[in-house]
């Protein structure tokens, strides 16, 4: 077996957990600002119709959370399209490295069948 492979296919392994956990904190994210749009449309009445100075603080404080959410999630979108691309760069790496020892056993098979002909034809006829 190639001594690189168990090395690989844990990169591999490694890849892919990065890629669950971008995917869950994006999720986790997306979620805070879906619950932030919801909180903003109940305030948003109170401060724009009511003048509610509570509710402003409130909403103020929402907007900025919302706006590095927002730059959060486009680092996110951008480490998951990495995340992926060193999957795949793993991946691949895995697959030529099978490829590779499926060659060897392959040449040492047809070696092993070359030198039994050789000697099948050595031996005397009757």
């Amino acid at each position: 077996m190639n001594s690189e492979l168990p090395k690989l296919e844990k990169a591999v392994a490694s890849a892919e957990q990065v890629v669950v956990d971008l995917q869950n904190k994006r999720a986790a994210a997306a979620a805070r600002v879906e619950a932030i749009a919801a909180t903003r449309k109940k305030l948003g009445f109170a401060v724009h119709a009511g003048g509610d100075k509570d509710a402003r603080a409130q909403l103020d404080k929402l907007n900025l959370e919302d706006a590095t959410l927002a730059g959060e999630m486009q680092s996110l979108d951008g480490a998951l399209i990495e995340a992926g691309h060193r999957l795949k760069v793993a991946q691949q790496a895995v697959a030529r490295q099978q490829r590779l020892a499926a060659i060897k056993e392959l040449k040492s098979a047809a070696r092993s069948i070359a030198s039994w002909v050789r000697s099948w034809t050595k031996r005397p006829t009757i």
